[in-house]
């Protein structure tokens, strides 16, 4: 049960007036603090968006595209695996910067990633 679900709990109890006005309040401030973080951006954020940019810049260079695992071998960068360059491929693909073909590859089918 999470804090907003307590509260609305309460106020359908209707167990007295301060109690309600005490979980209302809750809330308001949990609605508040929930929109002063909507838009601040994070450190893994910020991390990402340059690992974004390396990946457009790779891809620009290629003409044929690469697999995640080739662009995170390309980038030799141990903190950047094959999963988290699919995620951050997947989110450019979204914003219409690069696009993804499926390819047969060896035993399976993965996606080629190409700049749009």
């Amino acid at each position: 049960m999470t804090n907003r679900d307590f509260y609305l709990a309460v106020i359908s109890a209707n167990i007295s007036d301060e109690l309600n006005q005490f979980a209302m309040d809750s809330i308001a401030k949990l609605d508040h603090r929930n929109e002063s973080r909507k838009g601040k951006e994070t450190k893994s954020h910020r991390e990402n968006a340059i690992v974004k940019e390396s990946i457009l810049g790779l891809l620009a260079s290629v003409v044929e595209g690469m697999t995640a695992s080739e662009i995170a071998t390309a980038l030799a960068n141990d903190e950047i695996s094959a999963n988290r360059v699919t995620a951050l491929c997947t989110q450019l693909v979204k914003e219409g910067r690069i696009s993804a073909e499926k390819v047969k590859r060896e035993k399976s089918k993965v996606n080629l990633y190409k700049v749009a």
